[in-house]
């Protein structure tokens, strides 16, 4: 498949067997493909297994080799569980001895390091269960054009500094004689903008000069006298230093995690964390009092309102 941008992506639907013998041939032949993978990739339906306990309700007790094998497989294929929100189990049983029902996860989505950086926004809602089907269906939307995140919280960047004219900006938006806050909130309002101008402009520097990096060392690879060659190609290295240590620090800090290590690139770790992080942080879904699940946003915004207005309401 081809995301928007044009950068090629692989989608598997899988159905797995009940038999653990055909299963087995399913999981050989994501082996295969997952080796033989080099593309954002992300594979989802119904698995036919559960990873742990938590993932299953009444009935008898789960396989532990089971789950450790399915959570070894997904490892070994680099997969990573994407998680969901709706709905906690997928399937359900037929009705035994008591009248109760078995309830397991057994359909997701997991993909790869590489479809959550391509995807940073998605997310996968688990919808409901109509009658025809004992599964209930999963929704995988690619972007945040599926809900509203509402604004988000200003915050300084501090890749900033290594700007050369950050500085000059802050000075020409301070207006001595004004108090503090009408201050601070001009030099929010430009920060805003500035802020996506220079997001874009580390990303665009970087392709340029590494691209332009990749030309003088290939020269130098063919050519004899490359003195000129190396001192230029010094010259650029240092340029790439500083853009790759501002994008480094942007996601850094955007990760919110705890340690950096100077003199190694940890952009791809800290971008990960950070799409990681967003995941958790994003309610797409909510479930009332009544067991009703909630996702649409004024309905949402309502029922968080109602509940705090509940909860530190002053009872006699």
């Amino acid at each position: 498949m081809r995301s928007a941008n044009g950068t090629d992506w692989r989608f598997t639907s899988v159905y797995a067997s009940p038999s653990e013998q055909r299963r087995r041939v399913l999981w050989e032949a994501l082996h295969t493909t997952g080796r033989n993978n080099n593309m954002p990739w992300i594979v989802a339906g119904d698995f036919n297994d559960i990873a742990d306990a938590g993932e299953k309700k009444g009935g008898a007790a789960i396989s532990h080799r089971r789950c450790a094998s399915f959570r070894k497989n997904m490892e070994d294929c680099k997969l990573y569980d994407m998680g969901s929100s709706g709905p906690k189990f997928t399937w359900r049983g037929g009705i035994y001895h008591g009248g109760h029902r078995i309830y397991e996860r057994l359909d997701r989505a997991i993909g790869n390091e590489e479809w959550k950086l391509l995807f940073p926004d998605s997310f996968i809602k688990v919808l409901p269960r109509v009658n025809f089907s004992d599964h209930h269906p999963i929704l995988i939307a690619l972007n945040r054009d599926y809900y509203d995140n509402g604004g988000r919280q200003f915050r300084f960047k501090s890749a900033w500094l290594m700007e050369n004219n950050y500085a000059d900006r802050v000075r020409g938006f301070w207006r001595h004689g004004e108090d503090i806050m009408s201050n601070l909130n001009k030099i929010k309002s430009d920060a805003k903008e500035w802020k996506q101008w220079s997001v874009n402009n580390v990303q665009r520097a970087k392709k340029r000069i590494l691209a332009r990096l990749k030309g003088i060392q290939e020269s130098i690879h063919i050519r004899n006298d490359v003195r000129g060659l190396t001192r230029l190609e010094k010259k650029t290295s240092t340029g790439s230093e500083i853009i790759l240590k501002q994008e480094e620090l942007m996601w850094f800090q955007r990760s919110q995690a705890k340690w950096l290590i100077d003199g190694d690139r940890n952009t791809k770790y800290y971008h990960i964390k950070t799409v990681n992080r967003r995941r958790k942080n994003n309610i797409k879904m909510l479930q009332d009092s009544e067991g009703n699940w909630i996702d649409k946003d004024e309905d949402l915004k309502e029922l968080v309102n109602n509940f705090y207005k509940d909860l530190f309401k002053i009872r006699d």
